[in-house]
């Protein structure tokens, strides 16, 4: 078995020459695989129960957020201040959460991070932030200043596109593309040295 060129031409990619039939069964295998990939990735985005639960989860951290915060704003109602973390601890203490899957709110009066400052604005004198980590990925937030939380409600905001079908139909455009590659590389009697 003589070496053979293959030589394969694209319109986005440009021309890619590969002397070894060997290369050229590697790269169309790895192509296949990572058009498998992505096509799970498109599966996966027409399913609509990932964005649900996170949704109900969020409504869940969202209860938490209210039911912290209207304890912190009596307190400051009635103390003409607001808690320091040994009230609101002692307080949680009280108040154990009860909700599978829902851990621990972090208080905040001072030092509060430059990401919740950049999302709801510079705080007021006598504000406070709730942090909700979320398995340690990212964080939810309340701001007190702004009386909102960063969680998302509308479905529309897990996807890419604000649409899981066109989510969906875009990652399985992108798995038949590295499919086409992967087919167009693979080597075959037909495709003559140049």
């Amino acid at each position: 078995m003589g070496l053979c060129l293959v030589r394969v031409e694209y319109l986005l990619i440009g021309t890619i020459e590969i002397d070894s039939p060997q290369m050229s069964r590697l790269l169309s295998i790895v192509l296949a695989l990572v058009g498998l990939f992505i096509f799970f990735v498109a599966i996966f985005s027409f399913d609509k129960r990932p964005s649900a639960e996170t949704i109900r989860h969020n409504r869940k951290i969202d209860l938490l957020f209210r039911e912290t915060s209207r304890f912190v704003d009596t307190f400051k109602d009635t103390a003409r201040r607001l808690p320091d973390t040994s009230d609101y601890a002692y307080w949680q203490s009280h108040h154990p959460i009860n909700m599978p899957g829902i851990y621990e709110l972090e208080y905040f009066t001072k030092d509060i991070p430059e990401d919740a400052i950049r999302k709801f604005g510079k705080p007021d004198r006598d504000s406070y932030l709730l942090i909700y980590p979320r398995d340690g990925e990212w964080v939810e937030y309340y701001a007190s200043w702004k009386k909102q939380s960063s969680l998302a409600f509308d479905e529309r905001s897990y996807y890419i596109t604000g649409s899981r079908w066109t989510d969906g139909a875009a990652f399985l455009l992108v798995a038949l593309l590295f499919w086409f590659l992967a087919w167009k590389v693979w080597p075959t009697l037909t495709r003559r040295a140049i």
